[in-house]
């Protein structure tokens, strides 16, 4: 068979020919490979999604039962989230310590304390856990974006540093400090003290900065409330409660942006109709 005709003049530019055909095929082979990608992430994604409607998604539909103590303490975050959203919650609070103590002895509760929130037959421990789950529900914590998810999760973490001190010096024998400040006033007042004065204002002038930075008037930075609000919230109520000796009531107006977010939460109409009934 004869080859036909040579459209190249040169052995340079058949070269340059071949260089240039493989350079697309590269480009070609690159776009091909993450067309396919895409696509197996996508498929992948239908069969998850498909995966969990036939398995039930959890929650959905079932009944929501909030386990607490007649008391804001840290089950109030729930409570308002559940407020806010509209979420049908049942908010069953003990009538005596017993009560307690009964679903306690059972093993009912997950890591033996409460809050606890039963979502039909399953119960789920721990108030920030709680909180995002109703906060999805309620449309006050992200399900895809993830850098403002992360910043709430900081905010909540946060929250849980600033109160930790605290928290060991107000039930010192719950954290294993019994011998040191339960039955040692002196102790527990120099804790106080430190407390007072260093981590405290420590930990509100961080947050106090982040809300400034934010400029929307909401902890995170966000048009409206999220999750991370509604746990802060009745938690910087109890500080300036004076609930804890040696802390002083007015430690809050140090930090105006603060005793500001505190008063914006607790003037909306659904907050405000919440307490209203209470």
């Amino acid at each position: 068979l004869h080859p036909g005709p040579n459209p190249f003049r040169s052995v340079r530019e058949l070269a340059n020919h071949l260089r240039n055909m493989s350079s697309k095929a590269c480009v070609l082979a690159t776009l091909s490979g993450a067309i396919v990608g895409a696509l197996a992430v996508v498929v992948l994604r239908r069969k998850e999604e498909a995966s969990t409607k036939r398995a039930g998604s959890p929650g959905a539909g079932s009944s929501l039962k909030l386990y607490y103590f007649d008391l804001a303490g840290k089950a109030e975050a729930s409570r308002l989230i559940a407020t806010y959203g509209g979420i049908d919650l049942e908010d069953i609070r003990f009538k005596s310590r017993d009560e307690f103590i009964a679903m306690k002895t059972s093993g009912e509760l997950p890591y033996g304390q409460v809050p606890a929130l039963k979502v039909g037959d399953q119960l789920i421990g721990q108030s920030s856990a709680i909180a995002k789950f109703l906060g999805k529900k309620a449309g006050l914590y992200p399900l895809t974006d993830d850098i403002l998810a992360a910043k709430i999760d900081s905010i909540l973490d946060q929250e849980n540093d600033l109160f930790a001190g605290l928290t060991v010096s107000k039930y010192p024998a719950r954290y294993g400090f019994g011998g040191l400040l339960e039955d040692n006033a002196a102790n527990t007042k120099l804790v106080r003290e430190a407390l007072a004065t260093d981590t405290l204002p420590r930990h509100l002038g961080n947050l106090e900065r982040l809300l400034k930075e934010g400029g929307t008037g909401y902890i995170a930075g966000t048009p409206g409330p999220t999750v991370a609000d509604f746990v802060l919230v009745p938690r910087l109520q109890w500080l300036g409660q004076g609930a804890v000796e040696g802390i002083p009531t007015d430690i809050l107006v140090a930090y105006p942006g603060l005793s500001a977010l505190v008063a914006r939460l607790m003037a909306l109409p659904a907050i405000k109709a919440y307490y209203s009934r209470a």
